[in-house]
């Protein structure tokens, strides 16, 4: 019997997703994590020939077409790294490897083109057009992008918290919430705080845990706040905008939310949303209607050079659901 194989390969962990060929789930497996550039590309094979010995054993013909969305993929210099080690392992000619990014987006539109708009700690908007070429827009770290994400609202509401101290705008609603959280007395104290947690490497983390504070505040009229969330909000909708530009699609696409900062804020979700439907006529906006690793298996059905039809679609949902509820 022959097989789909979807992996989601995330930063902490694999999960591979084992499906008939008409979808419907019939094992799932968890191993270590996916990305190269935190663990190394010797720790990754181990990982994927660990999880596929848990899935289909030493049997590799028992798999139709597999999708690897791989965090820390998607740039050429990427896959001149992980192809070779896929070769290795045997199943580079029935792979299709890509970005987490990618099967996100397909797990969120449950078929394989839309936009997603990535907002957590950092941020990315990603596309896929009809004929399956991608576009992606920002997505490169801390010092030249991340715009709208958790880093970038805490960073800016942190920065108004300094500017209010001085007396250079008018006082904000969030700042002893925000230094109480932090554990510091006093905005002076957060020059000493930054340049501990820069040089612990958890500067980003820890600027993003502020970005609630200031969604918050926003939402009960903050006017500093208010005005950090529309210069971020704008941003992301200039990328989706210019994303959206530079792809094919026959009618208009859906726009998936996800990430910490939108999913865990509802304020912030429904103004992103509707930026991005003020901006752009006729642009459906959601919430993710499944996971990546659902996204992983149409992202591997389409390899096999199968249809997505419903009967897919609710196959691979339905069976994942109740696996997930056992």
């Amino acid at each position: 019997m022959e097989y789909l194989l979807g992996v989601d390969g995330g930063g902490t962990k694999m999960l591979g997703v084992l499906t008939r060929l008409d979808g419907k789930v019939v094992k799932t497996a968890k191993t270590g994590p996916a990305s190269y550039h935190a663990v190394g590309i010797e720790t990754v094979e181990k990982n994927l020939r660990e999880l596929l010995n848990i899935l289909v054993g030493k049997d590799f013909s028992q798999l139709k077409a597999c999708c690897l969305g791989f965090s820390g993929c998607g740039r050429p210099s990427d896959y001149d790294v992980l192809n070779p080690m896929l070769q290795k392992v045997g199943i580079f000619e029935k792979t299709h490897l890509t970005g987490d990014m990618a099967i996100a987006l397909m797990g969120g539109a449950l078929e394989p083109r839309g936009i997603i708009v990535i907002a957590g700690t950092g941020s990315i908007v990603y596309g896929i057009g009809d004929d399956g070429v991608p576009r992606r827009a920002g997505g490169y770290g801390q010092w030249f992008a991340d715009e709208g994400s958790g880093y970038r609202i805490g960073y800016k509401g942190l920065y108004a918290i300094m500017k209010a101290s001085d007396g250079r705008i008018k006082p904000v609603t969030f700042d002893q919430p925000v230094l109480t959280m932090l554990g510091l007395k006093a905005p002076s104290e957060l020059i000493l705080w930054a340049t501990h947690k820069n040089k612990e490497g958890t500067i980003k983390t820890d600027m993003a845990a502020v970005a609630p504070f200031i969604i918050s505040a926003a939402e009960k009229r903050d006017r500093a706040a208010m005005q950090i969330l529309d210069e971020e909000v704008s941003e992301l909708v200039l990328a989706v905008k210019t994303v959206l530009k530079g792809l094919k699609f026959k009618k208009m696409p859906k726009v998936i939310l996800v990430g910490g900062v939108v999913e865990n804020n509802p304020f912030y979700f429904k103004v992103l949303k509707n930026a991005i439907r003020k901006a752009i006529s006729g642009i459906q906006v959601t919430a993710p209607k499944a996971a990546p690793a659902v996204g992983a298996v149409i992202g591997a059905a389409q390899k096999a050079g199968f249809p997505i039809t419903s009967a897919f679609i609710r196959n691979v949902t339905a069976s994942w659901e109740a696996l997930k509820n056992k």
